[in-house]
């Protein structure tokens, strides 16, 4: 079997991979503000196939935007007969029926045509127009009522039910849906950027901390460190954009792995390409996955067979008795994962009280603008007897937190004073 078969099979078998991984398909579901990016780019992808995405679009300016989901719910109005001039015999005739003994006949004005054969021939050629207009505005009513009616359908269904109670009134149109749940559930870019790159570190991590052996492991971390550099890309994280910022720690997390020998050689055939930013990554994944299809599979080691038998690693258990030791794998001691550290004062998960940057002892990698229910909750920690017992335990100035929040407060009143006035 030629290495272009082997391929091609290993390269469904590597795709199906990632189609069953929940977290590169399945639908989000906006729960938390951590959801937010992933959610909102999952919202444009379907609004858009559904060819609404520039009515919904949240950046558009309400006075540039040509139309909402509610203009879209208006059906157009059916041309009438009656709104066409007749034909003067018509309107003769017409007077004529209406007309009753004694009375005086009525204006000409009142005349209305109920058949096409007592209007004029210019009406009948603008009926004509106005309903082939009528049909095309019709059948674009149909086409939008559905789409809209299924891009509900997908809110409501991926929406926690309480954001959607509170962000989502059947009154107003879709795009004031998502400025409320942007406002409730949203996060910021730089913060959602954080939460890509925790991910990112996290799948890198994995390689490093637990040593891959089998092949098997090997493509299901290869198809979560893809969805990781996605992520990145879609945030456009600088590393994830370069390839001379991702491919070296790439490689050395590979060397952990059963390819550590051709990875030494890809490496360095390509670290020129990779120094220039001229190499893809998926270029990259797609070398590896074909090198894992090559590769053998390795049948696990056996315990060797002697005069004794079998020997296996044993302990004594209290009693005396002979226990085997089942190898386990796991964290390397006193290691603790971001995802269950929770600072006491901001409330934010993946770092510690003393890195928070309320605290100051951290300075941020860039611009740092934080949410005001942040700091509404930093205030609330500050009134909280254990928050003051951990500040004291860890030495930190509670005075220091308090001044950082009143820097924050008067650099919001300065953004909202309008030009000319003093700051």
């Amino acid at each position: 079997m030629s290495i272009e078969v082997i391929y091609g099979i290993y390269a469904i078998y590597a795709l199906t991979l990632i189609m069953t991984d929940k977290s590169a398909t399945s639908t989000v579901m906006l729960r938390t503000p951590a959801d937010w990016g992933k959610w909102r780019a999952q919202l444009r992808q379907k609004a858009s196939s559904l060819g609404i995405w520039e009515e919904i679009d949240p950046s558009i300016a309400d006075g540039a935007r040509i139309r909402t989901t509610k203009s879209m719910g208006i059906r157009p109005k059916a041309p009438k007969l009656s709104d066409y001039a007749m034909k003067q015999s018509a309107v003769t005739q017409w007077i004529r029926d209406h007309t009753e003994e004694g009375s005086p006949a009525p204006s000409p004005d009142e005349a209305r045509a109920t058949r096409i054969s007592q209007l004029s021939e210019e009406s009948v050629k603008q009926l004509e127009y106005d309903e082939k207009v009528y049909n095309r505005e019709y059948r674009e009513y149909e086409s939008d009522k559905k789409a809209v009616k299924e891009l509900v359908t997908w809110i409501q269904s991926t929406v926690d039910a309480a954001a959607t109670a509170i962000c989502c009134n059947d009154d107003e149109p879709i795009h004031i849906w998502i400025k409320n749940l942007e406002a409730t559930v949203g996060i910021p870019p730089y913060e959602e950027k954080e939460l890509a790159v925790a991910k990112y570190e996290k799948v890198m991590r994995k390689a490093m901390d637990y040593k891959i052996t089998d092949m098997r492991e090997l493509e299901k971390w290869m198809a979560e460190w893809e969805v990781a550099m996605q992520e990145g890309i879609r945030v456009e994280w600088y590393l994830a954009r370069k390839t001379s910022e991702w491919f070296s720690p790439l490689m050395k997390a590979l060397r952990y792995t059963p390819l550590a020998t051709w990875v030494e050689s890809y490496e360095t055939s390509n670290r020129t390409l990779a120094n220039t930013d001229a190499l893809l990554y998926r270029d990259v994944t797609s070398a590896i996955r074909a090198r894992i299809a090559a590769e053998p599979e390795r049948p696990r080691a056996k315990a060797a067979r002697g005069v004794f038998g079998p020997v296996a690693t044993a302990i004594h258990s209290d009693d005396g008795d002979r226990v085997r030791k089942e190898p386990t794998r796991g964290p390397r001691e006193g290691y603790t994962p971001r995802e269950s550290i929770k600072c006491l004062l901001c409330g934010l998960i993946g770092h510690k009280l003393a890195k928070c940057y309320f605290v100051g002892k951290v300075r941020p990698r860039f611009t740092w603008r934080p949410r005001w229910e942040v700091v509404n909750h930093v205030r609330k920690a500050l009134t909280d007897q254990r928050t003051k017992e951990k500040l004291k335990e860890e030495d930190i100035p509670a005075a220091a937190i308090w001044k950082k929040l009143e820097e924050i407060d008067a650099a919001k009143k300065a953004e909202k004073q309008p030009d000319g006035e003093a700051k």
